[in-house]
């Protein structure tokens, strides 16, 4: 399934558009044959570009928009696309 690289968000007054990179993370894993593994890494988002109409532009350029919060929504948004898709599966 691919996913979206671009959400519609809110900061409770304004609308605005952001992009960004996802990473699904990784489960943790161990192989003691080879003694090589993994300690595992939950699900990350990280925004790389922000337009509230005025063209696409760096996160930075916005210091007042939280980020954090903004990339908990992504998130958000992402698991339940996933978990509404695996429920469409037979």
């Amino acid at each position: 399934m691919k996913l979206p690289t671009e959400f519609e968000l809110s900061d409770g007054i304004t609308t605005f558009r952001v992009r960004f990179d996802y990473d699904k993370g990784e489960r943790e894993w161990f192989d003691a044959k080879e003694g090589v593994g993994s300690p595992g890494y939950g699900p990350e988002a990280n925004i790389t570009e922000v337009n509230f109409g005025g063209g696409w532009m760096s996160p930075e350029v916005f210091p007042q928009l939280d980020l954090e919060a903004c990339e908990v929504e992504i998130l958000d948004k992402l698991a339940k696309i996933e978990e509404e898709f695996n429920d469409l599966r037979p």
